[in-house]
């Protein structure tokens, strides 16, 4: 069925933009028919056809407890981060996901959604060795076709039940779930006091929470604090039990 008609008899390029007319998940045909300069057909395409898929193009900006340094204010290197867009209703199904990296300078990573459609998700973001975050309450309207921001570091509120940590002036996603249980607990501090005692030494330890190359006393202070206090994902699942729909880790 058409539902719209364009008709363009001024093109003298081999290019011509109409994004802003697309439907997604529509079927839509198209054809060039050229005239000479007398304005005599000289020609005609074939008819073609396309079905176009708009994405949802979100940037997160996030910092991480351990990894962020004070000053500048930056992380220790840059690190792959997986976001996962869940429905804000109950069950709170996952609809989408993405990976991106997040730079360690603006702490910004652009994730692209090619299948969720237009509407409101809770953002939630995993990282190797820190807390699950989800994004506040009630979920976020996010947009295909368009560029969508969320700012994890800009308030306590940005996160669902605050659960973030002020750290030189940015709100952080705590650091110390090794094992990525869902809470900072004895398993994580076991690993890290052994990697500590044993002078852990790689470019990407789980256990070298911040970004040193070194599991340290350091690493060890963080999740014997954290540990102590019972952090752990906060969400709509009451979600210290809510990662039971394990997917692919960054």
């Amino acid at each position: 069925m058409l539902s719209y008609l364009l008709i363009d008899s001024l093109i003298t390029d081999t290019t011509r933009t109409i994004s802003a007319l697309l439907q997604r998940d529509l079927l839509h045909y198209w054809r060039v028919i050229a005239k000479d300069s007398n304005n005599q057909l000289a020609g005609a395409s074939a008819i073609w056809s396309f079905t176009p898929t708009f994405s949802i193009y979100l940037t997160v900006k996030c910092a991480v407890q351990a990894m962020l340094v004070p000053i500048p204010g930056t992380h220790a290197r840059r690190d792959t981060f997986a976001v996962y867009l869940r429905n804000n209703l109950s069950p709170y199904q996952i609809v989408d996901s993405a990976k991106a990296v997040i730079d360690s300078v603006t702490l910004t990573g652009n994730f692209n959604f090619v299948t969720a459609p237009t509407g409101n998700y809770y953002i939630v973001v995993r990282h190797f060795n820190s807390i699950e975050t989800w994004s506040k309450s009630g979920g976020e309207f996010l947009q295909t076709g368009i560029q969508n921001n969320y700012d994890f570091t800009s308030a306590i509120t940005q996160a669902y039940g605050n659960n973030l940590k002020l750290r030189a002036g940015k709100y952080c996603f705590y650091s110390g779930d090794v094992n990525q249980s869902g809470f900072v607990e004895g398993t994580d501090f076991m690993r890290i006091a052994n990697g500590a005692y044993n002078f852990e030494v790689g470019p990407r330890l789980p256990e070298d929470l911040d970004a040193s190359g070194l599991v340290d006393a350091t690493d060890f202070s963080i999740v014997d604090n954290n540990s102590l206090f019972f952090i752990g994902t906060i969400s709509p699942l009451n979600s210290l039990d809510g990662l039971n729909d394990k997917i692919v880790e960054p």
